[in-house]
């Protein structure tokens, strides 16, 4: 599965870290399975902000998913403020059935 976009903390206009991809079961069971590093060059989002300092806040890469459980299954993307020790979850969310 290929995933592409940006993440940024705007209050400080800077790129986030990473993204972390979590899949919540129907039990509302959530597992974190991948994690991408965020420092693809993104000019429309600086343009977008305003922001040269969140110039390099792109990511994409292919997540496998074969490794995870049957059922059906939804995908979110969180990016996690390790100094405040809070994760905020990224918009859109995708939902598969294996």
């Amino acid at each position: 599965m290929f995933r592409n976009g940006w993440a940024c903390r705007l209050g400080e206009k800077r790129p986030a870290d990473n993204v972390i991809f979590v899949y919540t079961n129907g039990n509302g069971v959530s597992k974190p399975f991948a994690t991408l590093r965020v420092g693809e060059k993104r000019p429309d989002v600086a343009e977008v902000f305003k922001s040269p300092s969140i110039l390099n806040c792109g990511f994409s890469d292919t997540i496998k998913i074969g490794n995870l459980p049957g059922g059906n299954l939804e995908i979110s993307a969180w990016t996690v403020d390790t100094e405040k020790s809070v994760a905020y979850r990224l918009a859109n969310t995708h939902f598969i059935r294996k």
